[in-house]
């Protein structure tokens, strides 16, 4: 049997994996303590599976059932290695005595005689003979030196059994090359297994079957096939041989081994599942199968990985599926058929053990836990005291309920809320695969990934719309209605938000409202954005808005060839306010023509001595796609840049790819803008809509790579031939190019040899004042 490569750590490191989540981390899904549970017993099931291959517990099943595989196999052996047998007609003519070494010394003679290649014998001849006969043996081995092999026994001791080891007396052994006699019987006699070699005195010594196969692999430890029939290897009778009663025709060319099988001798073994048969047999059956190729023993993993694969798409359904457990069991069973083949073997039972526990535990969490033969949970099945800090609880109260009960009778009440689950599955793209739904009496609740109170108000909008569109009316002719309650209190115990969406249902009612969200905080909230909104007009107003620049450095030279200008924005009681919430705020209040404009200025103002003495340094100002429609925007940027005296080729306006959705409307001020004298760079590029015939028309000079693409460079080849694809397109249309993002030295050398011209990042210096980046200019060189 092949050694184990494969570790159960590697195993155990897949299952945690998969199972990392199971008490804690991100739940995303409804209700997940009943998932956890289901989580849990896949978990059990599968460390039992690995535990019973871990201690060999099903073996015996394994050796059975593959004994059984290869009577369907059964073929007839080649007859290329011939056994001489020591039975029991040998012994009958030598008076019951065993055959002396002198005979020995006459079997070998004859058998190269009539052109036998090799000859092995399954003894050890440990103990010295008579002088003569030593010497004639002696004699013999020395006239066919190289060509004979004497059985040898490595030191056993593992616990239970200790052998000494057998070794041919140094006479012998000087004249003979040396083959292991080692094997391994399995539990109940249902398998064997030998090494290919073993260490003998320090040295590695091939087995016997090794020999006789001319095997010159990898040691390992490997299974005899038993599709050999044993019955139909060459076998002659030593006297036969001795006393020349044997054709050459039957030897020539061949391997022989040479072994006792009289019914007194000791070295009798049963076959699986057969008769009793001499060791040499197995011995032979092992060389039959090397000459095959190597047996590949991939042990009980691959088995149970595919079992965990099939437990775990169990635990994502309500029931779990006779019919997929079924169909695992079957190609469980039928794969090693076809892989036995090829020589290729591994253990099963530990996987059915696995897939039949967990099928059990599976079953007994859906029956405590599910409403009715569906898949919609018991509302009191679900979590107690546990919490679900990512999500929303919804709970979707359906009116006129007893109306459509009526109207859709036949199916009952538990399969209609079914039915709406799998509406509401459907209709949101944010729920997983997994999401489990509750259901009490007309309200049905699940947990959907949380939202912000806008997007929640948009999003329950849209699925009462669906909701209602496609349910329509019931068979009176009642139309169905359905409010909705979402609970966002994320700290607080899962039973207590269910309660409180449930509760949001009844107020719908109440206030004659389609939606309702129980937030305590949410006020607060308001009144935050109401704050920022105030303080980000005046915070423009009384430039308290500061600016950071990252450093653009051209990467053949090394050199700082310009910045980008970025938002820093310190709240007196908020903090620190993130860029993109306050761009979001301004393009959300029609501020943001004032806050883009008052950026140019301050980044003109800030960058006045910069641009004197370093003409050639180019600020970058992001603008969004809304301040592009507004004709007069060139105007206003010029008047900015009359004012610090400034030219406009030391401007470069950032535009994203989302512009190119309304490229009809932006088309014109990008001209001006350029006509002007700024540039214009793609930023994100990659990201949005890129179309190749837009960004052809459009007047930029510069494309930026997304941090996204630059991060995998030099990490993957996809990654590299990605950024060199759109560095090769950018320069194609005369295009220079900018890799934002770059955190490590190998990056930017990487970015360089692929003709990248520019970069930003981290790695070269996050947003610095105005100050430090005046500092920095002065700097001879800036490594890349």
């Amino acid at each position: 049997m092949q050694k184990r490569s494969t570790t159960p750590a590697k195993l155990m490191a897949t299952v945690r994996g998969w199972f990392g989540n199971l008490n804690g981390g991100r739940r995303s899904h409804a209700l997940s303590a009943v998932q956890r549970r289901r989580r849990r017993v896949a978990l059990v099931a599968v460390l039992i599976g690995a535990l019973a291959g871990l201690i060999e517990l099903p073996l015996p099943l394994e050796d059975a059932y593959r004994t059984a595989r290869a009577e369907l196999r059964a073929r007839n052996a080649p007859d290329d290695i011939v056994v001489i047998a020591i039975d029991d007609a040998t012994m009958d003519e030598l008076g019951w005595q065993p055959p002396t070494r002198s005979h020995d010394a006459v079997l070998l003679t004859r058998l190269f005689e009539k052109g036998t290649s090799r000859v092995l014998f399954d003894r050890a001849y440990a103990s010295p003979a008579q002088p003569d006969e030593d010497r004639a043996f002696v004699e013999a081995l020395r006239r066919f030196k190289g060509r004979v092999w004497l059985g040898a026994m490595p030191k056993t001791d593992n616990g239970l059994n200790q052998h000494d080891g057998l070794m041919p007396t140094p006479a012998l052994r000087s004249e003979a090359l040396l083959a292991s006699m080692m094997g391994q019987a399995a539990p109940f006699g249902l398998a064997v297994r030998f090494p290919t070699s073993s260490k003998i005195d320090g040295q590695d010594i091939p087995s016997i079957s090794a020999v006789l196969a001319s095997y010159s692999g990898e040691e390992i430890w490997y299974r005899p096939d038993w599709a050999f029939e044993v019955k139909t290897i060459p076998t002659l009778s030593y006297a036969d041989v001795i006393f020349d009663r044997v054709p050459a025709s039957a030897l020539s060319g061949k391997k022989v081994v040479v072994a006792p099988t009289h019914l007194n001798s000791p070295d009798l073994h049963r076959l699986p599942m057969g008769d009793q048969m001499p060791g040499v047999y197995f011995h032979v059956l092992g060389a039959h199968t090397l000459k095959d190729g190597a047996p590949l023993e991939l042990s009980w993993y691959p088995a149970l990985l595919f079992a965990l694969a099939i437990i775990i798409a169990q635990t994502r359904k309500a029931h779990p599926s006779r019919r997929l457990t079924w169909t695992a069991v079957a190609i469980l069973s039928l794969a090693p058929l076809a892989l036995d083949r090829l020589g290729v073997y591994f253990e099963i039972f530990p996987a059915m053990i696995a897939m039949g526990i967990a099928a059990r535990g599976l079953k007994r969490v859906a029956l405590g836990k599910y409403e009715d033969a569906t898949s919609l949970l018991k509302l009191e099945a679900t979590a107690g005291d546990g919490t679900a800090p990512q999500s929303d609880v919804y709970a979707l109260r359906l009116l006129n309920l007893p109306n459509r009960k009526q109207g859709d009778a036949a199916h009952g009440a538990a399969q209609f809320m079914e039915k709406v689950a799998r509406l509401v599955a459907q209709a949101d793209p944010s729920l997983s695969i997994d999401t489990e739904f509750a259901v009490e009496g007309d309200t049905l609740v699940w947990c959907a990934p949380a939202l912000s109170r806008s997007e929640i108000g948009e999003h329950g909008e849209g699925l009462l719309a669906i909701v209602r569109h496609t349910l329509g009316k019931d068979r009176q002719g009642t139309k169905l209605g359905a409010v909705l309650g979402v609970d966002v209190n994320h700290e607080m115990d899962l039973r207590r938000r269910i309660s409180h969406a449930m509760l949001a249902c009844e107020q719908c009612s109440y206030l004659r409202n389609d939606l309702c969200i129980s937030d305590e905080a949410h006020v607060s909230e308001i009144e935050r954005h109401q704050k920022l909104l105030a303080d980000l007009e005046s915070a423009i107003e009384d430039e308290k808005i500061e600016l950071g620049y990252q450093p653009k450095i051209d990467l053949p030279s090394g050199r700082i060839v310009g910045a980008e200008a970025l938002l820093r924005w310190h709240h007196p009681e908020l903090g620190p306010i993130a860029a993109q919430e306050a761009v979001k705020l301004a393009e959300d209040h029609d501020l943001i023509d004032e806050l883009t404009l008052y950026v140019v200025d301050r980044a003109m103002s800030d960058l006045g001595d910069i641009l004197g003495s370093h003409p050639e340094f180019r600020v970058s100002i992001n603008f969004c796609s809304r301040t592009l429609t507004r004709g007069d925007i060139t105007e206003d940027v010029a008047l900015i840049l009359s004012k610090h005296d400034v030219p406009a080729r030391n401007i470069i306006i950032e535009i994203t790819e989302s512009v190119l959705l309304d490229f009809e409307s932006t088309r014109r001020t990008i001209a001006d803008l350029v006509a002007l004298g700024a540039q214009v760079s793609i930023d994100d590029f990659g990201t949005g809509y890129s179309n190749l015939e837009y960004i052809r028309q459009l007047p930029s000079a510069e494309l930026k790579i997304d941090r996204r693409f630059v991060s995998s460079v030099g990490s993957s080849e996809d990654g590299d031939e990605l950024v060199r694809g759109t560095i090769e397109l950018a320069h194609s249309m005369s295009k220079s190019v900018v890799a934002e993002g770059v955190e490590k030295k190998e990056t930017a050398d990487r970015l360089r040899a692929l003709g990248c011209d520019m970069a930003q990042g981290y790695y070269f210096s996050q947003a610095i004042p105005a100050k430090a980046l005046a500092k920095l200019l002065k700097d001879a060189r800036m490594a890349a």
